[in-house]
């Protein structure tokens, strides 16, 4: 979700262990209090998060709940949609034109 060239702290994986790494993989996010999650903070992604929050798709994503600092480190805090599964399988889509 980072314009090019920032980093939301992902890397993504390589082609050796494409598939094979954990679920909130590359420490981008980090587990908060009351069903919230904590992504690295990426200042074009949290623009987007804020006009989400006011558009007719809020609906359809995360809430959004500002930024915080945590450990000496700012992250973008928003729902955990994964918080009441046990277990959950995630299958992540991207879609668009180039």
């Amino acid at each position: 979700m980072c314009a090019r060239g920032e980093r939301s702290g992902r890397g993504g994986p390589g082609p050796e262990t494409q598939g094979l790494l954990p679920p909130r993989s590359a420490g981008s996010f980090k587990a908060a209090a009351n069903g919230r999650i904590l992504k690295k903070h990426c200042e074009s992604e949290q623009r987007c998060l804020d006009r989400l929050m006011a558009d007719v798709l809020k609906p359809f994503v995360p809430a959004y709940h500002g930024d915080v600092v945590k450990d000496g480190e700012r992250y973008n805090q928003m729902d955990d949609l994964l918080a009441d599964f046990d277990s959950p399988c995630v299958m992540d889509c991207k879609m668009g034109v180039r």
